[in-house]
């Protein structure tokens, strides 16, 4: 029956696998775009205020541009929204991309391999830092939100 489906659906193990690469390899700035930029504080009467050296006055802010929907691969994304504390962009859990791909890890040509065993790590090291900014009580709150959440386990 298996075989049935994968026929008429027209998939085979490498379209499985290249979605698995996909959410694995995904990065944020393939669906938005974010930074720090400088913009010039107007007085009361709309004109540029001055320092004491009769300099204009800039104050710096962040910034976050979602790209286009039509530009990006939104099958790699379970979630986008906006709320009281700004937007929230919740990509395809990376973890359990990297344990199937590490099921069929035979599969994969070389540079594959390395891929995965690099963003494997760049995972790792991320959430080191994390659980490092836990313990040591960093309470800076960024605008910049990452959520990182495993999906519960479905019987197939």
């Amino acid at each position: 029956m298996k075989e049935e489906q994968t026929t008429e659906l027209k998939l085979d193990v490498k379209d499985i696998i290249q979605k698995y690469i996909d959410i694995d390899f995904a990065d944020n700035t393939d669906f938005l775009k974010f930074g720090r930029e400088e913009e010039i504080v107007y007085n009361e009467r709309g004109e540029p205020e001055l320092d004491a050296n009769s300099n204009v006055k800039t104050q710096a802010f962040n910034y976050i541009h979602l790209n286009v929907s039509t530009e990006i691969d939104g099958t790699i994304l379970t979630e986008v929204k906006q709320g009281r504390d700004g937007i929230t962009v919740k990509l395809a859990d990376k973890m359990k991309a990297l344990d199937m791909l590490s099921k069929y890890f035979d599969v994969l040509c070389e540079s594959d391999k390395k891929r995965l065993k690099e963003e494997k790590l760049k995972v790792d090291i991320t959430k080191t830092k994390v659980e490092i900014e836990k313990l040591s009580g960093d309470t800076d709150e960024g605008p910049i939100e990452i959520i990182i959440k495993r999906r519960e386990k479905t019987n197939c």
